[in-house]
């Protein structure tokens, strides 16, 4: 037993002097995150469902995460149209709610809109994630 302890003591020892250190993944895209200006980073986002628990993570509200049981099924229903089924959807939450910013997943039907939209701009695409940015002046 005290051989067991000194061994399970040890493991966690040695886990605990490594952390862990996030790198680009499709639930954690970190070089896209790190492109965003800190002053973006605190106005509303509008972002892909998977997205959402990295922007918590790293203390950035999202639009939408994991806990949709949380939002309703209104609040889904909007959410999904936006995200994907219907254009007018997502000029709509983008004006109501006021995003400044989107990080989505780069297959999303919304990159595609955004990026023929004057109002727009990249600011950042890699395999996991886009960015797009109101244009200046834009609201």
């Amino acid at each position: 037993a005290a051989l067991a302890v000194c061994l399970g003591l040890g493991l966690a020892a040695a886990r605990v002097s490594a952390p862990i250190v996030r790198g680009d993944a499709r639930v954690s895209p970190v070089a896209a995150l790190a492109r965003v200006p800190a002053d973006l980073r605190a106005r509303p986002v509008f972002n892909s469902y998977g997205l959402g628990g990295y922007l918590i993570f790293n203390g950035v509200r999202p639009f939408i995460d994991g806990r949709t049981d949380m939002y309703g099924d209104a609040f889904n229903a909007r959410y999904d149209a936006a995200a994907g089924q219907e254009r007018a959807a997502l000029d709509a939450v983008l004006q109501d709610d006021r995003i400044a910013w989107t990080m989505l997943d780069p297959a999303a039907p919304a990159v595609r809109w955004l990026d023929a939209e004057s109002g727009w701009r990249r600011l950042y695409a890699d395999r996991y994630a886009v960015i797009h940015v109101r244009a200046p002046g834009r609201r």
